[in-house]
Order: C-alpha cells, then sequence, then structure tokens
C-alpha cells in the first residue's frame, strides 16, 4: 500500500479515509502503513484516532506509534 500511495496521490487520500474504516483490520493497516510513510499529512486524522477514547486502546496505540515515526519526540 505505501508504495502505492507514493506513487498515487490520490491512494494516500483513500489511506486517510481508511483510518475511520468500521473493520479493525483495514483500520490498523492504514495506520500502520501511513506511519511507515513518514508523512506528515496523515499526523491529523492520525491524532484524532489516537485521541479517540470510543476506540479499543490497541487501535489509539497503534496511531500513536505511527506518530512516533512520523515526528519523533526526543527524550
Amino acid at each position: 500500500m505505501g508504495r502505492l500511495a507514493k506513487s498515487f496521490p490520490q491512494f494516500f487520500s483513500d489511506l486517510i479515509k481508511l483510518t475511520e474504516d468500521s473493520q479493525v483490520r483495514v483500520k490498523h493497516a492504514a495506520i500502520s502503513t501511513l506511519g511507515n510513510l513518514k508523512d506528515p499529512r496523515a499526523v491529523k486524522a492520525l491524532e484524532k484516532v489516537s485521541k479517540d477514547k470510543a476506540l479499543p486502546y490497541r487501535t489509539q496505540s497503534l496511531a500513536e506509534d505511527a506518530l512516533q515515526k512520523i515526528t519523533p519526540k526526543n527524550s
């Protein structure tokens, strides 16, 4: 998915939309791919997922990990 998103900009938008998919596996795949792409355009969507208390902890944690790949915090 990541290679396609780099080659086809419209696919990146689809990945963002998939972070809201009702299927957990689809949502997780999109979140992981966005983190691996390290594209700052994904930050807003990933922050939304990471802060959504209605989502399972695993989903929030995955979004946090993806954000960390995009905007690493110096410890």
